[in-house]
C-alpha cells in the first residue's frame, strides 16, 4: 500500500520525480519539473517511493489560496506506476486551498470530473497509410495550399502577435503574462520548436510544438487571413505528419472541446481521447456555489 506525503516545491526530488515522468506511458511534458516551474507556483502529493506524484499549482487572489490548470497545461493530476485510491491522495490537499479546479489526466478517467476532449494521432504507420484516413475535406484543402508557401523556423514573439491580432483579440485572459509563461516554456530546459508558413519573408501562419518523449503537443498557433486563405495550418499540420510518419509518437492536437476544432483536428485521422476536470469547493465556497 502506498504512503503519501504533502510536500513544498523545495522539497521536491526532482531526479525521481521526472524519472516518473520520463519513463510514464503517456510521455507527458506538463509534469516535468521544468515545464511548472516556467508557467506556475506548485507544490506536490508524493509517494515516499515517486511511484506517485500529484503536482498542486496554486495561486492567491484576494487572500483565497486555490489550485487551478495553468496556461499551456491541458492535464495534470495524478501520474502513477501503481494503484491507488484517488480520495486518500486528495484527502492531503491542505485545507488552505478553498478552491481546486483541476484538469486531471487521461489515466484518471473513470473517477470523478467533467470528461473533456483531446484529440491524438498515432504516427507509428506510414504517411501513406496515415494520408489514405485524412478526411475529403482535408485532403482537398491540403492539394489548394499555395505552392510558394515556405516551412521554415519562426520567431515566437511573432507567431503570438499573429495570434492576439486575430482570435486572441476576443480572449482576455491571453495578455503579456500569458506569453511569458509561453516563452519561459521556450527558455526552459524542454524541446520546443517554433515553426511557420512565410510567403517571402512575410509570417502568415505559426504553430509551436513541444517535444517530450514521444509525445509532440500542437501548444499554441497564430494565423492571419492570409494564412488561412492559403491554407497555411493545414501546410504546417501536414509537413509534421509527414516528417515524423513511422516514428511510433504521438502527435498531440491539444485539444478541443470546441465542435469545429475538434473536427478539423480529427480530419487528420485524430482519435478522441478524454481526460476528467475535477472542481471542489470549500467553505465557504462550497455554500456560494450552491
Amino acid at each position: 500500500m502506498m504512503e503519501f506525503q504533502y510536500i513544498s516545491r523545495t522539497e521536491v526530488d526532482e531526479s525521481q520525480w521526472n524519472h516518473l515522468v520520463e519513463n510514464h506511458p503517456i510521455s507527458s511534458p506538463y509534469f516535468h519539473t521544468a515545464y511548472l516551474d516556467a508557467v506556475c507556483d506548485w507544490e506536490a502529493i508524493v509517494s515516499k517511493d515517486y511511484q506517485l506524484i500529484f503536482p498542486l499549482p496554486y495561486r492567491r487572489k484576494k487572500g483565497v489560496n486555490y489550485i487551478y490548470t495553468p496556461d499551456f497545461v491541458q492535464q495534470l493530476g495524478v501520474l502513477s506506476v501503481g494503484t491507488f485510491n484517488m480520495d486518500d491522495v486528495l484527502s492531503l490537499i491542505p485545507k488552505k486551498y478553498k478552491l481546486i479546479e483541476l484538469a486531471f489526466n487521461e489515466t484518471n478517467v473513470g473517477w470523478k470530473g467533467e470528461l473533456r476532449r483531446n484529440v491524438v494521432l498515432d504516427l507509428s504507420p506510414s504517411y501513406e497509410e496515415l494520408h489514405s484516413k485524412f478526411s475529403s475535406n482535408h485532403k482537398r484543402n491540403l492539394k489548394k495550399v499555395f505552392k510558394e508557401l515556405v516551412f521554415r523556423t519562426a520567431d515566437l514573439r511573432s507567431v503570438w502577435e499573429l495570434f492576439k491580432s486575430n482570435k486572441g483579440q476576443s480572449l482576455n485572459k491571453f495578455n503579456e503574462v500569458t506569453f511569458e509563461h509561453l516563452s519561459r516554456i521556450f527558455h526552459s530546459k524542454m524541446d520546443v520548436e517554433v515553426m511557420g508558413a512565410y510567403e517571402g519573408d512575410e509570417l502568415l501562419t505559426g504553430m509551436v510544438l513541444v517535444r517530450f518523449q514521444k509525445r509532440h503537443i500542437f501548444l499554441f498557433s497564430g494565423n492571419s487571413d492570409r494564412g488561412k486563405e492559403l491554407k497555411g495550418m493545414y501546410g504546417l499540420i501536414n509537413r509534421e505528419i509527414e516528417q515524423l510518419a513511422g516514428s511510433e509518437g504521438i502527435f498531440d492536437f491539444e485539444g478541443s472541446n470546441d465542435d469545429n476544432l475538434a473536427r478539423f483536428y480529427k480530419g487528420f485521422g485524430g482519435r478522441e481521447v478524454f481526460y476528467p476536470f475535477y472542481k471542489m469547493y470549500r467553505f465557504p465556497f462550497n455554500w456560494i456555489k450552491k
